[in-house]
């Protein structure tokens, strides 16, 4: 599975879930599953900040899975792609 392959099958969603100052905390989820496999720990400021970040990790989640490392899903998730 090339790189291009991997990205299309991850997406990132921004949530509004937290109270004011820091209201945004994004998930990363797998095509086809209902649970995120990886979500932030940190909450933000605004939407775009948010987006950002989510961004970030799925990159690193991306490289990690070519630099040949295994995933670290969150400990409540037992279903993998």
């Amino acid at each position: 599975m090339n790189r291009s392959s991997v990205a299309s099958h991850l997406r990132v969603e921004v949530k509004h879930r937290c109270a004011a100052p820091k209201r945004y905390t994004w998930e990363i989820f797998s095509e086809g599953k209902t649970l995120p496999v990886e979500e932030s720990t940190d909450q933000f400021r605004s939407w775009e900040e948010a987006s950002q970040a989510g961004k970030k990790a799925l990159e690193e989640i991306i490289s990690k899975s070519f630099a040949g490392s295994t995933l670290t899903l969150r400990p409540d998730i037992t279903e993998r792609n």
